[in-house]
C-alpha cells in the first residue's frame, strides 16, 4: 500500500481491517510526501516514524516497510 501523507495510509488501513485474508500490511514508504513540498517519506526518520506509528495504530497485522530507490 501507498498514501501520498500519513492520513491516507491511515485510512486505507482501516478500509482494510474490514477485508478477510489478510495477513499483513506492506507500507511502501518509497512514495512522495505531498504536504511536504514531495519529499519520500522514507529518507526523512521524522516523517518515517510518524507513518509508521501512525500504521501501527490502525491495525494490529504485521507492519512491513519497503523503501525502494529511484
Amino acid at each position: 500500500m501507498y498514501g501520498y501523507s500519513t492520513d491516507e495510509y491511515q485510512q486505507t488501513i482501516r478500509i482494510l481491517n474490514e477485508g478477510e485474508g489478510i495477513a499483513a500490511y506492506e507500507l511502501n514508504v518509497s512514495c512522495p510526501n505531498v504536504k511536504q513540498g514531495g519529499i519520500v517519506f522514507g529518507q526523512d526518520p521524522s516523517l518515517l516514524a510518524d507513518v509508521v506509528a501512525g500504521a501501527r495504530a490502525a491495525t494490529k497485522r504485521p507492519l512491513i516497510v519497503s523503501f525502494r530507490r529511484t
